[in-house]
């Protein structure tokens, strides 16, 4: 069966309506999984299981009408699950067999996915599918309560805790200056996760994005073109492909005035860390960065020596958790205490359950 079509007549308001004006409001949800259940719609007894609860039989039952309307099977390949009050709220959808964008844009036309949250996509098919990814969000959208995109690009999967990503294949090097486009179709996006051997974009503008990932080769192309990118409000900046030999160009990026207001930064594998750090040190953003993630670097006994005295002498004042360099030497760390500076193993982030949705259950269906 598929979704209840509204009878409220011209002029009011239906259920769904009010839905969408607070999708935080439960009471909103309820009245308008009533009027579902008066239209036979199975949804409405979902929104009322997850809101009130029920038998293990139920959900069940439940969860697997649902999936075959959103996915046309009771356990869809390559699609991982969490809901939350009767509307899906993580979904991961991939694996074999391309058409990830089609298969994206049937799933968001339903009202049940309307409260999406976090969304991680998976293309393992022609590289033309992440561009058909942002165009399904942008036909079907807009999604307000959409906060999390991870865009991937790759080949044979890795197993990193629940999260599927996906070792670096063909590229993001299609037209991905449809992101400018993601603005308008996913206004609250705040995280935005692009995962590929070669990651390229053309200049965008997210004017509430905070966390911006890129786990691919960072390319003097790359790092050009996030020279221009426009987010006010980015917090986060993680790097996570390694530069080699290309400080000269992470350099100016460090010192962009858009970046004054990151709080974590994260740069993986970087060869020439010696040259980058006395540039991060001075740079605009020292003043309120909290959390630098420089781990999967080696960094010379030198650089090491003269980095611990800027730090002693009030580099980087809000600092509150490193990851540091490989090989950190028993001085380094004596400074890091004294400082107040926790450590942290940073690398084994790429292990933690992606930060979904608030810790909710995922249905592995």
């Amino acid at each position: 069966m598929g979704e209840a079509t509204s009878r409220t007549p011209p002029g009011r308001a239906s259920p769904w309506d009010a839905v969408i004006a607070d999708p935080r409001d439960p009471a909103a949800k309820l009245v308008y999984a009533d009027w579902l259940l008066e239209a036979g719609d199975p949804h409405g007894a979902w929104i009322v299981l997850q809101l009130r609860g029920g038998s293990s039989a139920e959900r069940v039952a439940l969860l697997a009408q649902m999936n075959r309307r959103l996915f046309g099977s009771e356990r869809p390949p390559g699609i991982q699950t969490a809901w939350r009050e009767g509307f899906l709220s993580t979904l991961r959808i991939g694996g074999e067999g391309g058409a990830v964008g089609a298969r994206l844009h049937k799933v968001l036309g339903e009202r049940a996915a309307r409260m999406l949250h976090t969304l991680i996509v998976a293309c393992v098919g022609p590289s033309d599918e992440v561009e058909s990814v942002v165009d399904a969000l942008c036909a079907t959208g807009p999604h307000p309560t959409l906060r999390h995109l991870s865009l991937i690009q790759g080949s044979e999967p890795v197993r990193l805790g629940w999260h599927a990503t996906l070792e670096p294949g063909p590229g993001l090097a299609q037209r991905l200056g449809a992101l400018w486009h993601l603005a308008a179709a996913v206004p609250g996006l705040q995280d935005l996760e692009l995962v590929s051997g070669s990651v390229e974009v053309a200049p965008f503008s997210l004017p509430r994005l905070r966390a911006l990932t890129i786990r691919g080769e960072l390319t003097d192309t790359l790092l050009a073109q996030l020279q221009l990118l426009d987010a006010p409000r980015l917090q986060t900046l993680r790097l996570l492909g390694g530069a080699p030999e290309l400080d000269s160009l992470l350099q100016p990026l460090l010192v962009l005035p858009g970046l004054e207001g990151l709080e974590t930064l994260v740069l993986r594998r970087i060869v020439r860390l010696d040259a980058i750090l006395p540039v991060l040190l001075r740079a605009p953003l020292a003043s309120g960065l909290r959390c630098l993630d420089l781990s999967l670097c080696r960094l010379d006994p030198d650089a090491e020596a003269r980095t611990c005295e800027a730090l002693a002498a009030g580099a980087l004042p809000g600092l509150a958790w490193l990851a540091p360099w490989r090989e950190l030497s028993v001085g380094a760390q004596v400074t890091l205490r004294e400082l107040g500076i926790q450590r942290v193993a940073g690398w084994r982030e790429d292990l933690r359950l992606h930060e979904l949705d608030g810790g909710s259950e995922l249905d592995r269906v």
